[in-house]
């Protein structure tokens, strides 16, 4: 099954897509100190308890079992306590099609930022998030937003273009503080529909970035 990019988004990335000046202009000199959280074991995700292979004259698909679900979980970055980021993940079924019946059933993962100072990591101003390579540097120069799509799947609303990851990925965070912004990573693994959260981490040095996989 091969998961879709919804341009109707636009509207809302052009309402969400920050590139906040404030704190830009600040240099990084002081030390960092980097707060990394291991999830052990990782945390494993999925609104699909199981899949029924349907076998029909009009093609064979597979139909997630409940029909229709949403799971959230949310992710204490800094440690303080407070939720900072939600992880959603929906199926639902819609009505579409009766001759290719498999593209009745819809998919979507979401990681969102608590507030507008709680933001994500997105690929060139779209709603689709940004993944990064292990060592690659997350700072000021990248794009984020504070709801962005990790995997979309939805025929329902004639979304005409994929989005979808396999294996481990890194995604970008950016924190806003009366400090100034505080660069952080969230290394999230899928696979057959179940997300598993891997490890995170923060600089809780103000404005200096970080490196996705960085620990210390």
């Amino acid at each position: 099954m091969k998961p879709v990019i919804c341009y109707s988004l636009l509207l809302f990335v052009l309402i969400s897509c920050s590139k906040d000046s404030t704190f830009q202009t600040e240099s990084e000199t002081a030390p960092d100190n980097i707060l990394y959280k291991q999830y052990e074991p990782a945390v494993e995700l999925s609104s699909v308890d199981s899949f029924n292979y349907v076998i029909t004259p009009m093609g064979n698909y597979n139909a997630p079992i409940p029909s229709d679900s949403t799971i959230t979980y949310s992710i204490d970055l800094d440690g303080d306590g407070t939720d900072d980021y939600r992880i959603m993940m929906k199926h639902y079924y819609h009505l579409l099609s009766m001759s290719s019946p498999g593209v009745n059933y819809n998919y979507r993962i979401e990681l969102s930022g608590a507030d507008a100072n709680r933001l994500v990591s997105a690929s060139q101003s779209t709603p689709v998030a940004l993944f990064y390579s292990d060592g690659q540097k997350i700072n000021k120069i990248s794009d984020f937003i504070q709801s962005s799509i990790l995997y979309l799947y939805e025929p329902a609303n004639l979304a005409p273009v994929s989005i979808s990851f396999s294996g481990e990925k890194y995604i970008g965070l950016r924190m806003k503080t009366a400090t100034g912004y505080h660069y952080g990573w969230l290394r999230l693994s899928l696979s057959d529909f179940k997300l598993s959260i891997v490890d995170q981490a923060i600089n809780l040095t103000a404005v200096n970035s970080i490196r996705a996989g960085q620990k210390e």
